[in-house]
């Protein structure tokens, strides 16, 4: 996966695009790679979600996904109204970089697994992050199936996918990385 010195130049690319500026800097010849990606965006510093998008398939190189799920993240989730500018200082970032999602059986899927739940003609992932607030298998894949559009209990006779990541998140806006993950 990357480094913290490679991702802060995700971050910077990143905010850059939340702030619809381009991003000029030589980066590191590893964000060209193609991988799974996801941008969270949190209210600082009650950690409340703001905003989450990203691509669970590597559509896009590191950088090209990083700015393009920031800026989704920032505007288009349609759970939240969009990112005012006066917000930008007062938001933090986290990246999360997905390994390849691979089939598995709901007996594969454990506390740190991100997990993709696919059933009729929905579908719906959580990254490993998530446990942290749903511990309990049974809640967390319930949580899962509302966020399909499914009920509880849906999960049971699911398809599934599971994944990990790499993970860094600011410790305060424009600040500092840390890896959580």
């Amino acid at each position: 996966m990357i480094t913290e010195s490679e991702a802060v130049f995700l971050f910077k690319a990143a905010r850059t695009a939340i702030k619809g500026e381009k991003f000029n800097k030589k980066f590191p010849e590893v964000l060209e790679e193609r991988a799974g990606i996801f941008v969270t965006l949190f209210t600082y510093p009650r950690k409340e979600l703001r905003g989450c998008i990203g691509f669970a398939e590597p559509l896009h190189s590191l950088i090209t996904g990083v700015r393009e799920a920031a800026k989704a993240a920032a505007y288009d989730d349609n759970r939240f109204e969009p990112l005012r500018p006066e917000e930008f200082n007062t938001t933090i970032l986290e990246i999360s970089i997905l390994t390849k999602p691979l089939p598995c059986r709901l007996s594969d899927i454990e506390e740190g697994n991100g997990v993709i739940l696919h059933k009729d003609a929905k579908s719906a992932l959580f990254l490993p992050q998530v446990w942290e607030h749903f511990p309990e298998k049974e809640e967390f894949l319930d949580q899962l199936c509302l966020k399909a559009g499914l009920t509880f209990g849906d999960w049971k006779d699911a398809k599934f996918m599971k994944f990990s990541v790499v993970s860094f998140e600011e410790i305060e806006p424009n600040g500092k990385l840390k890896q959580i993950l």
